[in-house]
């Protein structure tokens, strides 16, 4: 097995079930956000299903309903883009509580809770994480270092 790419963020499960995914993302022993994601499934299923483990490039993106919304609401210059998931297209990392938030993307938030009447974990205070987030990763590149997201989990 190769070493990971430097500037490597850790997308590492905490908990999941059909409906929802918990996991924490960190970068080196700094915890950055708790994210939501939908459940797992063997095959894809548009919206309901989680991206997969694997090693992503992170890019800035600067077109799109989220980047625009973003760049209006925030002044923010970009939104993330996870790149070359298999089977899924414009995955960002972005602002949502719920799994009905996702359509597959990772969703940053500050804590988590469960809902026993949905069966399935949500997230608390996402725009807060979000924030925090971008702050994170624009200095990341803004110093020119190329990010990576490294998702593990069994599958």
């Amino acid at each position: 097995m190769s070493p990971l790419p430097s500037n490597t963020i850790h997308l590492d499960l905490i908990v999941d079930n059909k409906n929802s995914t918990v996991s924490q993302m960190r970068y080196g022993n700094t915890h950055l956000a708790i994210v939501i994601e939908d459940g797992h499934r063997d095959q894809k299923v548009f919206g309901e299903t989680r991206i997969p483990a694997g090693l992503y490039r992170l890019s800035k993106r600067t077109w799109g309903r989220h980047y625009e919304s973003y760049k209006r609401r925030f002044q923010h210059k970009f939104v993330i883009e996870v790149e070359n998931v298999p089977h899924f297209n414009g995955i960002l990392i972005h602002i949502g509580n719920y799994p009905k938030d996702t359509l597959g993307c990772p969703l940053v938030c500050t804590g988590f809770n469960f809902d026993k009447n949905k069966n399935q974990w949500y997230g608390i205070n996402s725009t807060a994480a979000y924030l925090k987030w971008y702050e994170f990763i624009d200095k990341q590149m803004r110093d020119g270092k190329q990010m990576w997201l490294q998702v593990r989990r069994e599958e």
